[in-house]
């Protein structure tokens, strides 16, 4: 029957919710290279291509409504600062 598949285009804002929490925890790898400039601890820029990590948050709801982050998952990376710059 057309029309009457469930994509994600027909699921309430709280299911939608409750699907993305589900995704908390997960391990990731990065697999593309992604550069970050905001690491306080190593104060220069970190490139993120085949580091491991979890999610920990998503932020793509704020105070209730859609907001178009294009990374909209907080994800930690456990970094050894002796290695991430290439400095001893």
């Amino acid at each position: 029957m057309v029309g009457s598949n469930n994509s994600a285009g027909t699921m309430t804002p709280e299911e939608e919710e409750e699907e993305l929490q589900k995704k908390i925890g997960a391990r990731i790898k990065v697999t593309a290279p992604v550069k970050v400039y905001h690491v306080a601890k190593l104060g220069e820029e970190v490139d993120l291509c085949g580091m491991e990590g979890a999610v920990k948050q998503y932020v793509g709801l704020w105070k209730g409504k859609r907001i178009s982050a294009n990374l909209p998952f907080k994800v930690e990376f456990v970094v050894d600062s002796a290695t991430a710059g290439g400095k001893p």
